[in-house]
């Protein structure tokens, strides 16, 4: 059932009546709190390759702590297939609050369509994901990448952050070194 709902979805049959009340259907199961988890994981399944304006509300919904883990990560993944750059943000606007496993898979949602890059660069520049959150090679992908706009932005921003990172360190350390020794404290 939930594989026919996608390829419906695909073939662009989500504007027919009994699709728009499918979905409508999956989406009040999945935020009812009263169902049972699978029933809960296989509704938010069902919207996968729905409309982003079907899908969206129904994600927003349960990327809540206070949702179970494998309805946070299910919603992301349903939302990972919408093709609009505008997925990117509502995965992104919440990042902070997330457990590392789905901020794990938000990067990995995000990292799965390439329009969605400068919404991921925008929320590194304002504070919201922190550039640590991106492993080496998703950094050097960033930094690497095919366009020249993320490129160029990945470079200026990661590298940046680098560098502000080092100043704070060193800054720490050369406040150690005006401090009164004790060679005494040093040798225990």
């Amino acid at each position: 059932r939930q594989l026919a709902l996608q390829v419906a979805g695909m073939v662009k049959l989500q504007e027919s009546a009994e699709m728009k009340a499918a979905y409508a259907a999956a989406a009040k199961v999945a935020l009812d709190d009263a169902q049972s988890a699978q029933k809960r994981r296989s509704a938010v399944a069902m919207l996968a390759g729905a409309p982003y304006e079907v899908v969206a509300p129904t994600v927003q919904g349960l990327l809540d702590p206070r949702q179970p883990l494998d309805l946070q990560l299910a919603a992301v993944a349903a939302l990972s297939l919408a093709d609009e750059p505008e997925a990117g943000s509502l995965l992104l606007d919440g990042f902070n609050r997330y457990t590392p496993k789905v901020q794990a898979a938000v990067v990995e949602a995000v990292f799965s369509r390439r329009n969605r890059l400068p919404k991921l660069l925008d929320a590194i520049e304002k504070g919201t994901v922190p550039a640590s959150a991106l492993d080496p090679i998703r950094q050097l992908q960033l930094t690497e990448s095919s366009d020249a706009e993320v490129r160029r932005r990945a470079r200026s921003l990661l590298a940046e952050r680098a560098r502000g990172n080092r100043k704070e360190v060193m800054t720490r350390y050369r406040r150690a070194l005006s401090l009164e020794r004790d060679a005494a404290r040093g040798k225990k």
